[in-house]
């Protein structure tokens, strides 16, 4: 005869721990370049600088999720803004990341504040605003 009590289904909880297990597991690298230029529009040779370097994508996520609480700026805008002018600026001075003047939300800000015109462009580019941050590390500008 048929129990009364639940039944245990091997098979449903051994597919919930795959689906558990698949979620915690980080992207792998044409997955991450996918999710950069398919769901957040990076171009492709942009995304590929952001995964070159180590930590890139987060450190853009990050500057990018900031931009989207305060407003709303293209992720193509500022993933060119950080692999060409913040990745540029930390390749100058020998850095990495981990120790960049800068944090990826305040990045994401100042980006934000520059491409709306709430800093003036005309006086301050992106870069100019960025650089006084790296003169900490050097007293040599020459290399800007």
């Amino acid at each position: 005869g048929g129990g009364g009590g639940m039944s245990f289904s091997p098979s449903r909880w051994f597919q919930d721990q795959i689906e558990e297990w698949k979620q915690s597991l980080p992207l792998l690298p044409l997955q991450r370049l996918r999710r950069l230029v398919d769901e957040l529009g990076v171009p492709a040779h942009l995304a590929k600088t952001l995964l070159k370097h180590n930590g890139g994508m987060e450190f853009f996520e990050d500057a990018l999720a900031a931009t989207r609480r305060s407003g709303s700026m293209s992720a193509h805008k500022l993933s060119n803004w950080v692999c060409n002018e913040l990745f540029g600026r930390l390749i100058a001075f020998n850095l990495t990341l981990e120790k960049c003047p800068i944090a990826a939300p305040d990045l994401g800000i100042l980006a934000l504040s520059v491409a709306t015109d709430k800093v003036r462009k005309g006086t301050h580019t992106f870069c100019m605003l960025i650089l006084p941050l790296f003169h900490v590390y050097s007293l040599d500008s020459s290399c800007f």
